[in-house]
């Protein structure tokens, strides 16, 4: 147990000195070092560097050995599958990313059981476990997800295939949860207990953390914000209920907003695009991520960008929903933190202004005393961190 603390330490807040993982875990000094000693002779950690001296010796920085492990993750993402090497810092090493349209189920569990081979084949390090990473709600310790939106998965006993056909530990987990631990440990390093984050893509989901630990909930389905009511007359959502937030601020959203604008009889940027598009000319489309295909919600954030009056309403809109269902979860769940991250910060600079004000307007005040928000585009970084946190947590530490 005290190994674990100890390892966990050194891995979310290296490299740190033996004097600072003593004040974070209150472990006497005798036992610290010899753990540490312990970890150093199996190359689990090693010496990094020489911190900044406070009045004597310079002391000596730990962190994990990135060579200790190879992580391979597997993360399906609304429109592709995309399969990483992370060593057990949580660096990229490698990087297989293949894309999907039309496919049906089994066809995209077959390319994830390929992947994984290809992966394998290239690691260099023992692997502990292999992450799977998905979208809707998931039964974490079973390895099942109960319905995958994207690909039309239910009841789909993921970990159980994989580890039947590799003979490898399998973690599974959402989406979102993956990137609230890999924002709230690493890549935004939060110094605080309590945070709650609010993805923005295809559909809203929220992360949460109590006390510095994820809270899931009762059946793992804590987070739902999209489902949230913010207008009981409003449009009707994929759930079947009307006036979520997801049907007033996710990305399909945004589509169905534009298209029916378009349909009404004004005129838009986004079918002039569409259009060059369709013809395979992409020169326009800035804000695509480098190396993506270009999906409809695409086409609405570059029209913004280019000043397309419905696209702009339509972010808008979503920008106003997106401060009224942050204030609710600020209410609710009281953080010192919050995070907006998800597809829609490659526009951050059209909503973030928006998201804040109306967030500040409706929250309680003394709900949000610290009032920290942050918008991330960092979630490539924060899955991968976010994974290799979920494996080594389970695989090293826990046994």
């Amino acid at each position: 147990m005290n190994e674990a603390i100890i390892l966990k330490t050194i891995r979310r807040y290296g490299p740190i000195s033996r004097v600072d993982i003593a004040r974070i875990t209150g472990q006497p000094p005798s036992t610290l070092s010899n753990i540490t000693g312990r970890l150093l002779e199996t190359n689990v950690i090693q010496e990094y560097d020489t911190g900044e001296s406070s009045g004597g010796r310079r002391p000596v920085l730990l962190k994990v050995n990135p060579a200790a492990a190879d992580i391979i993750i597997v993360n399906v993402r609304t429109h592709t599958v995309c399969c990483h090497i992370a060593d057990a810092a949580g660096n990229i090493k490698g990087h297989k990313r293949d894309y999907w349209f039309r496919r049906d189920q089994e066809e995209v569990l077959n390319y994830i059981l390929q992947a994984i081979t290809d992966a394998l084949e290239l690691t260099t390090a023992p692997v502990p476990a292999i992450a799977v990473i998905l979208r809707g709600p998931v039964k974490s310790k079973e390895g099942i997800s109960m319905f995958a939106p994207n690909i039309g998965w239910k009841n789909v006993p993921i970990k159980f295939i994989i580890e039947e056909r590799f003979g490898i530990p399998v973690m599974v987990e959402n989406d979102v949860r993956i990137l609230t631990m890999g924002m709230y440990y690493y890549t935004l390093a939060v110094q605080s207990r309590n945070m709650a984050l609010l993805k923005v893509g295809q559909s809203i989901g929220a992360g949460i953390i109590i006390n510095g630990e994820l809270y899931k909930g009762d059946n793992e389905t804590a987070g739902e914000i999209g489902h949230n009511t913010v207008d009981v007359n409003g449009p009707l959502c994929n759930c079947g209920q009307r006036g979520c937030l997801d049907a007033f601020a996710s990305e399909v959203a945004l589509i169905n907003y534009v298209e029916e604008a378009i349909q009404g009889g004004r005129k838009s940027l986004y079918t002039e695009l569409q259009r060059q598009v369709q013809q395979g000319d992409l020169s326009r489309m800035t804000v695509l991520e480098k190396g993506t295909l270009c999906n409809a919600h695409d086409l609405v954030y570059q029209a913004a960008v280019e000043g397309d009056e419905i696209c702009l309403e339509a972010l808008e809109r979503a920008a106003f929903y997106l401060g009224v269902g942050l204030a609710n979860l600020i209410n609710v769940v009281n953080p010192e933190v919050v995070v907006i991250s998800g597809g829609m910060m490659r526009v951050k600079q059209l909503v973030q202004e928006r998201i804040e004000k109306i967030t500040r307007e409706r929250v309680l005040p003394y709900c949000f005393t610290a009032g920290k928000i942050y918008f991330s585009d960092r979630d490539e970084e924060a899955n991968i961190k976010g994974a290799a946190d979920m494996v080594l947590a389970t695989e090293w530490e826990n046994k």
